[in-house]
C-alpha cells in the first residue's frame, strides 16, 4: 500500500478530485434534506439559488460526458430534491374535469431503461420487445401511483419522456396535458377567415424534457429543458428495470 509521500502526482490529483466530489455530493444531500426534498413547495428563491450554486459546482466535476450512452443511467433512482411542481403535484390541475391529483407525500422513484449496451439489447430480444422502445417509470408511494411511458434519447445528454394518455372508461383517449393556443397575427382577410380555427399544441409537463447534468454510480441530476427546474436522484437499485423486472448487471459500471 502506497503512502502519501510515494503517491505520484496524477494519483494525488485523482484522490483530491474524488474527495471534492464526495464532499459536494454530501453537501447537495444535506441541503436537499434541509429543504424537505422541495416537496412542500415553499422553497424560497434564496434557498433554491443556494442549492443550485452547490449543484453547479458538482455538475462542473461530472466525469460522465455522454450519460445517455452509459449504463450508469439505468436502474431505479429515488428523488432527493426537485423544485418541479409538476413532478411533486403541487398546485396543478390534472385529470378528468380539472380535478386535482393529490400531492405526493411519500417517496418518488424514477426508473430508466436506456438500452445503452449489448446486454440490454439481448434482454430486449429475449422479451420480444422492439429495440427502439426505451421506457421510463415514475413510482409514487403515497398516494400510490405509477406512470410508465416511452423514453427518447435526443442527444448524448438529453432525453424526452412521453407519458401514456389517460383513457376514459378504458378506451376513450384523453389528452395528457391541457392545451394552449399558439398566438396568431392579425391584420389580414385570411386571418379573419381563420379566426375560428385553433392551432393548439400540447403543454408538456416540466419533467418531460430533461438534460443530464451529473451522473455517477450514486447520483443522477437533471435540468429541465422546459423550465428552470432541477432534479437530484440517488441510486436505489441498479438491477431494476421498468415494470419491476430485475437483471443481473456488473456492479463495476463504466462511465462514458
Amino acid at each position: 500500500m502506497k503512502t502519501v509521500q510515494t503517491l505520484t502526482s496524477p494519483e494525488a490529483r485523482m484522490m483530491q478530485r474524488n474527495a471534492e466530489i464526495a464532499a459536494l455530493k454530501a453537501e447537495v444531500i444535506r441541503k436537499a434534506l434541509n429543504l424537505d426534498s422541495g416537496r412542500n413547495g415553499d422553497v424560497t428563491e434564496e434557498q433554491l439559488e443556494d442549492f443550485k450554486v452547490t449543484l453547479r459546482k458538482l455538475e462542473a466535476m461530472n466525469s460522465t460526458k455522454t450519460p445517455t450512452q452509459s449504463t450508469l443511467i439505468n436502474g431505479k433512482w429515488s428523488l432527493a430534491f426537485t423544485n418541479d411542481n409538476d413532478l411533486l403535484r403541487i398546485g396543478k390541475k390534472r385529470g378528468i374535469f380539472g380535478t386535482r391529483n393529490k400531492r405526493s407525500e411519500g417517496t418518488i422513484d424514477f426508473a430508466v431503461d436506456v438500452f445503452a449496451n449489448d446486454d440490454d439489447l439481448i434482454e430486449i430480444e429475449q422479451d420480444k420487445k422492439p429495440k427502439n422502445k426505451m421506457r421510463y417509470e415514475i413510482l409514487r408511494s403515497w398516494p400510490q401511483s405509477s406512470e410508465t411511458g416511452e423514453l427518447t434519447v435526443l442527444s448524448t445528454n438529453a432525453i424526452s419522456l412521453a407519458p401514456p394518455k389517460a383513457k376514459l372508461f378504458g378506451f376513450i383517449p384523453i389528452g395528457s396535458g391541457k392545451k394552449k393556443k399558439n398566438p396568431k397575427k392579425s391584420g389580414g382577410k385570411n386571418d379573419e377567415a381563420e379566426e375560428d380555427e385553433e392551432d393548439e399544441t400540447e403543454e408538456l409537463a416540466t419533467y418531460q424534457s430533461l438534460v443530464v447534468s451529473y451522473l455517477d454510480l450514486e447520483m443522477l441530476a437533471f435540468r429541465s429543458g422546459i423550465d428552470d427546474c432541477v432534479y437530484v436522484f440517488l441510486q436505489q437499485d441498479v438491477e431494476y428495470r421498468v415494470g419491476g423486472k430485475k437483471i443481473s448487471v456488473n456492479k463495476q459500471l463504466k462511465a462514458k
